[in-house]
């Protein structure tokens, strides 16, 4: 059930509503959904490794949180919040938007921390787009508090699970290779 922080939460976003927040919530959320963000998230591994391997990671590592979400939204069968900006039939808890975007940009940040590409521009913006998403669930009145609590938590294990499978398979390429000729 819903908590008294979950309340106080609304409470206090809902109170901060405006046109202009609206707007630009509901963008984020369309542009949250599943295959664009996991499209523009591949796009991203590519600029930061120009590896195949990354990019079919940030695929099925965003898939993947989705489908983690899905069973447990049935395990745990909480309602969502009453008035939110699509009547949704789906259940509340874990916010998938939350998950799947934490899933992905953990695993991002790790590969640019990797791969030495402008590690601090990556996990900075990956941190923004994380809290702006939980608020963007929050403030569209689609999850509460909580709701966006376990999709980051779910998201952030299912980030770093990859970014640990990510790091291995690096490490068998690596391996796999011919010693370099020393000068």
């Amino acid at each position: 059930g819903m908590t008294a922080a979950d309340r106080a939460a609304r409470e206090m976003v809902l109170s901060r509503r405006s046109p202009v927040l609206m707007a630009f919530f509901e963008a984020l959320s369309y542009a949250g959904q599943k295959p664009i963000l996991i499209t523009i998230a591949a796009v991203a591994a590519w600029f930061i490794s120009r590896s195949k391997t990354l990019v079919v990671l940030v695929l099925v590592c965003g898939f993947s949180s989705q489908e983690m979400v899905s069973g447990l939204k049935d395990v745990f069968a909480r309602i969502r919040p009453p008035t939110g900006m699509v009547e949704r039939e789906s259940l509340s808890f874990p916010s998938g938007h939350q998950s799947g975007t934490t899933a992905v940009m953990t695993l991002l940040g790790f590969a640019s921390l990797r791969h030495r590409w402008k590690p601090v521009a990556v996990i900075a913006a990956g941190a923004v787009l994380v809290v702006i998403t939980a608020l963007s669930r929050m403030f569209l009145d689609m999850h509460w508090l909580s709701d966006v609590i376990g999709g980051t938590l779910v998201g952030g294990a299912m980030g770093f699970a990859f970014a640990i499978l990510y790091e291995l398979l690096s490490i068998r390429v690596r391996s796999r290779r011919p010693p370099s000729a020393s000068p």
